[in-house]
């Protein structure tokens, strides 16, 4: 990918003011527009900026960063209408009969995230696509977050996307890993598939002015439970899954460092705790945030569900299929997590469903799932770094040399 960038050495005095202008012009535009000039369809460098009349919060005045999971369970709206995948190419399929979300499910996820939880960067999986969300964030959670979707590989339209406080003094480079592929040799297959169900988009965080990585978050919808041919319970492809998202952490380290600060949220569609298809992230070091709790302080594992699952012939399952794992580099940053319960509008906590009536009236068949990190840690060593002044670069595209690797095993 060409980089657009030349040293500051090396133009005029006049050039220099003119591309001084023009860098300043682009960055101005409505709140999380992807710039116009864009290099790639996949790497965007998204401007988080607050509604007029907000202020951005200085970075020195904020002491935590809330991440946020969240399987909001088929979350389509009247806008957005999915991309049947076919395996070959995207089609608009407005026959397929998509059900909108309920609207007072909607307004009690707004309710969780305005009121009780409050995270400033959301991962969500089944998403509807970037209109939907940016509605939703509009009229439902007042225009206080910049919404990122990209279209992924799933067949019903679901996709995982991210939101980010629009209050924040950061930019984010998105890259794509949607193309990966994988082969199923061990289930004789010899054709190259997409490896992600969705996608695992890859969001790098820098304060606004810095090249240095703040952090780097990796967001994933895993495939489900339903058995593939030769794979029970589609056990092998989510393991291969986490092998390919271990592989572009490895490219992120190789790029950033071993120091970067990575984080991997989503819904793992396994138990995060006990399976052994997280064993590719774990190897390199990755905690689940739960787990780095003081112990006075920890939730006991059998009570760290996030999703129940009620089958017509057998007994209600419950279990922690969510997760939020953070990388070596990072773990001493936690200061606390937490799995959110469903509670009424004057704050009562809600039981556990234990049958499917009860999870229906409940709005997703997931919890949320939140960490805190101590910000100003981290933008200590950032801070005493001086700001890109080596260089003009007229559009903010960064190098994404493993953007588009490919997985085969």
């Amino acid at each position: 990918m060409t980089i657009l960038s030349r040293t500051l050495k090396s133009f005029p005095s006049e050039l220099f003011l003119l591309l001084s202008l023009v860098f300043f012009l682009s960055s101005i535009g409505q709140s999380a527009q992807f710039c116009a000039k864009s290099l790639s369809e996949d790497n965007k460098i998204v401007s988080i900026t607050p509604p007029k009349g907000v202020a951005q919060i200085p970075a020195e005045e904020i002491k935590i960063l809330r991440f946020m999971n969240f399987n909001v369970e088929n979350f389509f709206l009247k806008l957005g209408h999915f991309d049947y995948f076919d395996g070959k190419k995207r089609t608009l399929d407005p026959k397929r009969g998509v059900k909108a979300k309920k609207d007072k499910f909607v307004k009690w996820i707004a309710r969780i995230i305005d009121v009780d939880v409050k995270p400033d960067v959301i991962a969500f999986e089944e998403i509807d696509k970037e209109p939907a969300l940016d509605k939703f964030n509009r009229e439902e959670v007042g225009d206080q977050y910049d919404g990122i979707v990209i279209t992924g590989n799933d067949t019903r339209g679901i996709q995982v996307g991210s939101n980010y406080n629009n209050r924040l003094p950061i930019n984010i480079e998105v890259r794509t890993n949607v193309d990966m592929t994988w082969v199923d040799k061990e289930g004789g297959s010899k054709q190259k598939v997409p490896l992600f169900s969705r996608d695992a988009p890859v969001s790098i965080l820098r304060l606004n002015g810095y090249d240095e990585p703040l952090l780097i978050t990796i967001v994933l919808h895993n495939k489900s439970k339903r058995s593939r041919p030769n794979d029970h319970e589609s056990n092998r492809l989510r393991t291969a899954q986490m092998a390919g998202v271990a592989k572009i952490i490895k490219g992120l380290q190789a790029e950033f460092g071993q120091e970067a600060r990575i984080i991997v949220l989503g819904d793992m569609n396994t138990d995060v705790n006990k399976s052994s298809e997280m064993t590719p992230l774990k190897d390199i070091g990755f905690v689940e945030s739960l787990n780095l709790v003081p112990e006075d302080r920890r939730i006991p594992v059998n009570e760290r569900v996030t999703q129940t699952y009620h089958p017509r012939d057998g007994p209600t399952v419950m279990q922690q299929l969510d997760g939020i794992f953070l990388s070596p580099s990072l773990q001493k940053y936690a200061v606390n997590a937490e799995v959110y319960r469903y509670r009424t509008e004057d704050g009562q906590i809600l039981p556990i469903p234990k049958t499917f009536k009860e999870r229906s009236q409940q709005p997703s068949d997931h919890f949320p799932i939140f960490v805190d990190i101590d910000f100003q840690e981290i933008i200590k060593a950032i801070l005493s770094k001086p700001k890109k002044m080596g260089a003009i670069v007229l559009w903010p595209y960064l190098p994404a040399p493993a953007q588009r690797q490919k997985l085969a095993s």
